[in-house]
């Protein structure tokens, strides 16, 4: 990854939470751990967008999914 990509990621993700910042104003941003730190924000944004791995202990509890009438009674 290079830092244009790091800059636009974080940027989504503040944008996504309401901020309203520029990515020139991200790329003037300091992190803990410098360019690491950036690369670990950057992760646990593409993480919790598109999943990752899940931590060890028991499955999280899922929704209940919402009933459904069948689009083709009888078959099912």
């Amino acid at each position: 990854m290079r830092a244009r990509d790091l800059i636009r990621i974080i940027g989504a993700g503040l944008r996504g939470a309401g901020e309203s910042i520029s990515d020139d104003e991200v790329a003037g941003l300091s992190a803990p751990g410098g360019a690491e730190g950036f690369v670990r924000i950057a992760v646990e944004l593409l993480q919790a967008t598109f999943g990752g791995p899940t931590p060890p202990g028991p499955p999280a509890p899922q929704e209940p999914r919402a009933s459904r009438p069948n689009p083709f009674p009888g078959t099912g």
